[in-house]
């Protein structure tokens, strides 16, 4: 039974569940067909970028589409038909569903390029905590999954200097293989890792709650 860290300091009980893990891996997310049609969706998206924003000279981007997270580290907004295009595997859909209910959101997806160079990025979470602002820290570590991410490798990211995803609790580096994906809760602390030499493109996907309104979600 998976179940996931709901916080950024899980409790005793959640670890145990989750072999101490705040993390799940999919060893396949897409089927063939839905990860070609992502692979050439990102292609397409990457290649436009490149040429509008120059992104290897580190240019300072802040669009709608192409927004830049760090020195040589950018993050594209792929096309809304990316979602229907690219149906998870059913393994991985009924995951998100048993954590969000039948009535949650799957936002478009994004791809991650980073260069060689790319410094790391400062640990974070993807949302903030729902209840923190009365200082009650057990209602924080109780929040139920309302935000999950999911990082996906389009070709092996097998090599530390990749740029792989590192995640606070246990210094685990994610180096996926082509069509693996790490699957974490928005409150999990995690950075982007340092890039000696160029990473290929990766894709992440949000899927959260219906009541949940992400106000930084661009365009």
């Amino acid at each position: 039974m998976l179940i996931l860290n709901k916080t950024i300091d899980c409790t005793e009980r959640m670890k145990r569940a989750n072999n101490d893990k705040p993390y799940h891996f999919f060893e396949k997310t897409y089927g063939e067909p839905a990860l070609d049609q992502l692979r050439k969706t990102v292609d397409r998206a990457v290649t436009r970028a490149s040429k509008q924003h120059d992104l290897r000279s580190d240019a300072e981007v802040y669009t709608p589409s192409v927004c830049r997270r760090g020195k040589l580290r950018y993050d594209i907004k792929l096309p809304p038909r990316a979602v229907s295009e690219c149906k998870v595997l059913p393994n991985v859909e009924e995951t998100i569903r048993k954590l969000l209910g039948n009535d949650y959101v799957s936002r478009p997806p994004h791809c991650l390029v980073a260069y060689g160079g790319a410094e790391a990025q400062p640990w974070h979470t993807d949302v903030d905590a729902l209840f923190d602002d009365d200082g009650d820290y057990n209602r924080v570590r109780e929040t139920p999954p309302f935000y999950l991410t999911l990082i996906t490798a389009l070709e092996d990211v097998t090599d530390e200097g990749m740029c792989p995803t590192e995640f606070e609790k246990d210094g685990f580096k994610d180096c996926l293989k082509s069509n693996k994906s790490v699957f974490f809760h928005g409150l999990v602390v995690h950075r982007g890792g340092a890039s000696t030499i160029d990473r290929p493109p990766i894709v992440y996907r949000v899927f959260h709650r219906r009541w949940y309104i992400d106000v930084n979600e661009r365009g």
